[in-house]
Parts: C-alpha cells; sequence; structure tokens
C-alpha cells in the first residue's frame, strides 16, 4: 500500500491544484516517446511551518494526562500543523515492580537538552521562547530554557505555526505487512536558503498502548498512551542535509524493520527538520505526521 501526504500552506490552494496535476503528466523525450516526471511530495509554494511537540512524560507522573489533553486539543483544532511526539522519560517513567516500562534509548538526551525543571513538560520546535519563568503564555520552567508548561502548549504552538519556514516537507510510506518492512520516503523543498547545517529526523510513534497511568492521584490500569515515541530511524539527533539552498529538492527512503511488539495499524512516523546552531540540533523548523497505514 502506498500513500502520499502534502504539506501545502492553506493560502495556496490553487498553487496546490497545479503542482498535484504536474506529478500526473508525462513528458515527451526527443524520440517523440513519454516518460513520467519524477514524483515530487513536497510543495514548492513558500508557507509557515507546522508545529512539534516533544512532550516529556512518564507513567507515575499524576498531572501528565492533563498534557496528553492540553496537546491533543492544540493537535485537534489545527489539523495537518501539529507533530505530537511523547517521549518517556526521567524518574516519573522509571518503572516500578508491575509498571510498564515505555522508555527509549533516545528520551533522557532530548530531556537534558530541553532542561526541564518539572514534569509534565515540553518543548515547542526546540525553540526557546521569550518571557520570565512562569509567565503567561508560554509558561516557561526556567528564564533560559526551552522547556515550557503544559499552560503553555497552546500558545506556544500557535506562535510556531505562524511561523513561515524555508523548507517545506512530503512524505509517503509503503508497509508490507507480511515482511513488516517499511519504507518511508521523505521530501524537503527549500523555498529559500538555509545558511545553517540541517537535519533530517525521522521518528516512529505509537498510538493506542494500553497501560497503568497515574491521573490526577488514580492509578488507572487501562489508560490508553498515544504518540509514544519507539524509536528514531536516523538516530538520536539526524541526518545532515547535504544542500539547502533556496531551490533545492532533497528526496531520501528509509528501510524499517518495524517491531513485532507494535500494533502496526497504530504506529505513526514523523518527520522534521532541525537547524544545527551552536552544535545543537535546534530549533526545528518543520514537521510533519503521517499514519504508516491508512
Amino acid at each position: 500500500m502506498k500513500k502520499i501526504y502534502f504539506k501545502l500552506p492553506l493560502v495556496a490552494l490553487v498553487a496546490m491544484t497545479m503542482v498535484l496535476g504536474s506529478c500526473k503528466k508525462d513528458s515527451t523525450d526527443g524520440e517523440g516517446s513519454t516518460t513520467p516526471q519524477e514524483e515530487k511530495l513536497a510543495s514548492e509554494v513558500p508557507g509557515n511551518g507546522n508545529a512539534v511537540l516533544e512532550e516529556y512524560t512518564g507513567v507515575r507522573c499524576t498531572f501528565c494526562p492533563d498534557g496528553h489533553k492540553r496537546a491533543q486539543a492544540l493537535a485537534d483544532a489545527n489539523p495537518g500543523k501539529v507533530v505530537l511526539i511523547n517521549i518517556h522519560t526521567g524518574s516519573y517513567a522509571t518503572p516500578a515492580a508491575g509498571w510498564p516500562d515505555f522508555t527509549n534509548p533516545y528520551g533522557n538526551a532530548l530531556a537534558a537538552m530541553s532542561d526541564l525543571a518539572g514534569y509534565p513538560a515540553g518543548s515547542m520546535n526546540r525553540f526557546t521562547f521569550d518571557g520570565a519563568a512562569g509567565a503567561a503564555p508560554y509558561y516557561k520552567q526556567k528564564a533560559t530554557s526551552m522547556a515550557i508548561s503544559r499552560g503553555g502548549f497552546n500558545a506556544a504552538g500557535i506562535d510556531r505555526m505562524a511561523q513561515p519556514t524555508n523548507v517545506n516537507m512530503g512524505m509517503k510510506s509503503e508497509y508490507n505487512a507480511s515482511t513488516r518492512e517499511l519504507k518511508v520516503t521523505v521530501e524537503l523543498f527549500y523555498t529559500g536558503d538555509e545558511t545553517d547545517p540541517n537535519y533530517l529526523n525521522v521518528v516512529v510513534l505509537e498510538n493506542g498502548v494500553v497501560g497503568k497511568q497515574v491521573d490526577a492521584g488514580v492509578i488507572k490500569n487501562d489508560y490508553v498512551h498515544n504518540h509514544m515515541l519507539r524509536d528514531m530511524i536516523t538516530g538520536q539527533w539526524g541526518e545532515m542535509v547535504p544542500t539547502t539552498t533556496k531551490g533545492t529538492r532533497f528526496k531520501k527512503t528509509f528501510t524499517y524493520s518495524v517491531s513485532e511488539d507494535y500494533v502496526a495499524e497504530n504506529v505513526d512516523i514523523a518527520a522534521f527538520v532541525t537547524q544545527e546552531i551552536a552544535g545543537k540540533k535546534l530549533p526545528i523548523i518543520n514537521g510533519m505526521q503521517v499514519p504508516m497505514i491508512k
């Protein structure tokens, strides 16, 4: 099965129609025969980026379910514009006897980069917002930290969705149920120059994972965990994009074996692009999230 998703600005519906139409046409070579044009996944129309929330959570964090609700409300209000990545890490995610272990090898480094002061927390596009610690609308946990409390998820997401981006994204997935092999193709198109190095990140998420969770002081045995970070196909900090000048189109296909521990129908694939500034892979300048199986 094969799916194609386009990330396009809402103001460019006419241009979108033109791009979609051109992908289906054939070109004529010098001998008069026709050959199909290369499939284009990413739009060439400049627009704003998407919001990418890396939410830090844990099964024994009593206020984390409220963070989950706030993040989901942001995504529901802005369909196709918000990427949610739930990262189980820290002391509240450390499994006790009889509790599930949803941690992964990447969480500690991501949390350290965000400089958390408590849970739940998140970083929106790995961006450090202006303002004092604890002040509305972003509710930063520390004055110099990118970590924000759950009360700031909505305002931070709206802020990032209003920012123009130099890179458009498109993605398609092909999943073989018999072999559990996934092929995911991500394409970038640069509508402007990026002078800092860029890194492409592709991650595996799982929804519908039922397990224990403390929720407002109550232990729930059937809590449904969504957007759970399972793996990072491109590693901890992604793969460097070779060329990031205006007009560049970059496409790469990744092959990945989906664990039998995951319910394939519940798997999402997210991709995002980071800048590298002062040796750190931040901020995130665009991202997108699609189901592995439609």
